[in-house]
């Protein structure tokens, strides 16, 4: 039998003490208590990283936003019964709902994404807390004027090596049945999450008829076939991107730093801020001989595949690149597209292929391996630990870095 004893909150602490008497009847049982400080002042061991702390705070300072994506410093407690307002209808979430928003039925304790309207009208995160950038926020209450602790409520998923969905207030499980979108929500996650989903890619929207790919400072930008320069966010849902700019012909993106860097289609190389208004692209050289079909950047260098299939590399710098081949590595004429997470590239290929560099440092690798299908892709970027790809076929598509197991 156990038993579960929680403390007062002036105590702060909470005990749990779990004991079998016939099993341990004459025999002396040991280690049987744990404690739990609820503030780490209080905890009499003096080794701060041993401390029993809420998460977020010191000395542990680990926000649970980074594992469940939201925590109670931006949601709410005490307050008039309140809605959830769908954000996403088309999110599978919401498959079989017909409906704007749930019944009026949080009035207790919620918690909540730090996130921000977009002019388009969509929410997004900001990143507060290690909330990930790729949270997205299903449903939304605004709880500011609740008087036991003013916030919000935000409903929400993500995925990093498995996929957490979030209901994100305690009023949940008090409407399951009575409630038809709470009800179907429910049966929707349990229906998509109770077997091992396949590694692969997930859709999340629209290319915007985009012919090169990169990402920065959180952001996605994609240039056109129309010579525009465009920008959204990571995060896993159908949304609007934002025109920032002029594209000038460009054929390959990468970023490195605080900058954009493109090659055009007469094989110049470029860069310019990430600023969102227009701003002038600045020549600084060209691609290596034989033209250029991918652009991709990492460590401090940025990487460029010829036509020939060959891998070159020079410094990520605002001047006038001094390119290097890189013999070592085994050309691929295949490759159309790059990109890299740490210090491993990743590249598409026009026969719909996904590679990757074949060891975890580029400068001991030496060829390209085959991990996934990739079909149709223009543009490779990673933001976080997702991988994007855009197509072809003017859609935008995802999947969890977390998840590869190669080589």
């Amino acid at each position: 039998m156990s038993k579960l004893e929680m403390l007062t909150p002036q105590n702060s602490a909470i005990a749990l003490i779990d004991y079998q008497p016939a099993m341990y009847q004459g025999v002396q049982s040991h280690d049987r208590l744990v404690v739990f400080h609820k503030y780490a002042g209080n905890d009499p061991n003096p080794n701060a990283d041993q401390a029993t702390v809420a998460w977020a705070e010191p000395p542990l300072n680990r926000p649970q936003n980074s594992l469940l994506g939201v925590g109670f410093t931006e949601g709410a407690f005490g307050g008039p019964s309140t809605a959830y307002a769908i954000r996403f209808p088309m999110h599978w979430v919401f498959a079989g709902v017909s409906a704007a928003a749930t019944l009026p039925f949080m009035t207790y304790e919620t918690d909540a994404a730090a996130y921000v309207d977009e002019p388009e009208g969509y929410p997004r995160v900001t990143g507060g807390e290690d909330t990930p950038l790729a949270f997205t926020v299903l449903a939304s209450a605004d709880l500011r004027s609740w008087s036991g602790k003013p916030g919000r409520a935000t409903m929400g998923i993500h995925s990093r090596n498995g996929t957490v969905f979030n209901a994100a207030t305690t009023d949940w499980m008090n409407v399951l049945g009575t409630d038809s979108v709470v009800t179907q929500v429910t049966r929707n996650v349990f229906s998509r999450l109770k077997q091992r989903v396949p590694w692969d890619w997930e859709h999340v929207g629209h290319a915007n008829f985009g012919c090169a790919l990169a990402s920065l400072d959180g952001k996605l930008f994609i240039a056109t076939t129309e010579n525009r320069l465009w920008r959204r966010y990571p995060i896993g849902a159908d949304v609007a991107w934002r025109d920032i700019g002029h594209a000038d012909n460009v054929v390959a993106m990468a970023s490195a730093g605080d900058t954009l860097f493109c090659v055009t289609g007469d094989n110049r190389l470029w860069w310019r801020p990430p600023v969102e208004v227009d701003t002038n692209w600045i020549p600084i050289g060209t691609g290596p001989g034989g033209g250029t079909k991918a652009l991709g950047a990492a460590g401090g260098m940025l990487y460029a595949v010829d036509g020939a299939g060959a891998l070159w590399r020079t410094p990520a710098r605002r001047s006038a690149p001094s390119w290097g081949a890189m013999t070592f590595f085994a050309r691929d004429s295949t490759v159309n597209t790059m990109t890299s997470y740490g210090d491993i590239l990743f590249a598409s290929t026009t026969d719909n292929r996904l590679l990757r560099s074949n060891r975890d440092w580029i400068n001991e690798s030496s060829a390209w391996q085959h991990i996934h299908h990739c079909n149709f892709s223009i543009g490779l970027a990673v933001v976080e630990w997702m991988l994007f790809v855009a197509t072809t076929e003017n859609r935008l598509w995802r999947i969890d870095l977390y998840g590869l197991r190669k080589p």
